[in-house]
């Protein structure tokens, strides 16, 4: 399969600490790669890094053929990286829709003199969105929330709006940041399927967790961190029984 993402020697310092550590790996396109590690191994640095959020200090970024090191987030959003993060990032206070009408803005263009003469571009793209909002509540089964403030909808339900909201931009690669952090085990399985239906669009995913039986069943490969080092990667079952991330991580294999 051809490989989406690229990450080469890629290393984030922070004074005297290596938060991440010469790290190498790739996704495949139409694949889900999870990552995996300790408190403090470096994921969330990671993301940062491909996300645009922090210049890395040495090493490559390279997504659909192009290098995108260094690049600002607003940059790598429009190239097609959505970003999810580990505290739910909503405008807690405006409509479930609203929030995903949000989430479209940087596929449109339409400024001030647009909205001020109502010009074609202007009503294209408002039915545009107003389409792409409904298509989303619908895909992501938070329909009967859509008029409902964010941050009064339910923990698992604004994990899937976060979801809802990457997937506004249209993007090629989503990043998500413990998709199921603060959520119960009954509900997990939601988003499990939400998420195996987004790469069934043909999106590529890269998922932080900590539930490993969670990832055992979810991702194609993972990657273990530890440190800022990548110390394994390769499909799940052989990540689980690798020594060194039993030792770091696990405590035993998780069958």
């Amino acid at each position: 399969m051809t490989a989406l993402l690229q990450v080469q020697g890629l290393t984030r310092l922070f004074g005297g600490l290596v938060a991440v550590n010469k790290v190498d790996f790739e996704v495949p396109q139409g694949s889900i790669l999870g990552i995996i590690g300790p408190n403090g191994a470096g994921k969330s640095t990671l993301f940062n890094l491909i996300g645009g959020a922090l210049p890395p200090s040495e090493g490559r970024i390279v997504f659909a053929g192009k290098d995108i090191t260094g690049w600002r987030p607003y940059r790598v959003a429009r190239e097609g990286i959505a970003r999810t993060f580990q505290t739910t990032a909503l405008f807690e206070e405006l409509p479930v829709y609203i929030n995903l009408a949000i989430g479209r803005r940087m596929r449109t263009r339409s400024g001030f003199w647009d909205v001020l003469l109502r010009t074609p571009r202007m009503r294209r793209e408002r039915e545009e969105t107003t389409a792409k909002v409904l298509e989303v509540l619908e895909f992501t089964g938070l329909g009967k929330y859509a008029n409902e403030p964010a941050g009064s909808i339910p923990q698992e339900a604004q994990k899937r709006l976060a979801i809802a909201v990457a997937l506004m931009g249209e993007p090629r690669l989503m990043l998500l940041d413990e998709p199921t952090g603060g959520v119960g085990m009954g509900e997990t399985d939601e988003i499990i399927d939400l998420i195996g239906r987004v790469r069934d669009r043909g999106i590529t995913v890269c998922v932080i967790e900590h539930k490993m039986r969670m990832m055992m069943s979810l991702a194609d490969r993972m990657v273990v961190l530890n440190f800022g080092v990548k110390i394994a990667e390769g499909e799940p079952r052989q990540v689980c029984e690798d020594p060194a991330v039993i030792e770091a991580y696990l405590g035993e294999c998780i069958a």
